[in-house]
């Protein structure tokens, strides 16, 4: 049975419950977010939005470990790599750290 408030379905659907691994893992509040996210990203609402999040939350804790790093806000790089220029395949092409 589902609990809306303390056992949401969409993070108790395997074996683990979600906030156990967090919790196990001793993750801090960027990588338990994306872990969060990335765990429900199939199980509630929109897929994408929920990777994206985890993303986001990913690059906020990169940016801590290395000082600050300007990140791309329309790419979610490192914005001293990004030229803005896409692949034929819609990937974004880095540029060379000089």
């Amino acid at each position: 049975m589902s609990d809306p408030i303390n056992h949401p379905s969409h993070y108790n659907f395997g074996k683990i419950e979600v906030i156990t691994v967090i919790d196990d893992w001793q993750l801090d509040f960027s990588l338990g977010n994306a872990v969060k996210y990335i765990a429900r990203a199939r199980h509630k609402g929109s897929e994408l939005e929920d990777l994206k999040k985890a993303a986001w939350y990913l690059n906020h804790r990169i940016e801590q470990l290395t000082g600050g790093l300007d990140l791309c806000n329309e790419h979610g790089c490192v914005k001293r790599l990004c030229d803005g220029q896409y692949h034929a395949n819609g990937k974004i092409r880095h540029g060379v750290i000089k």
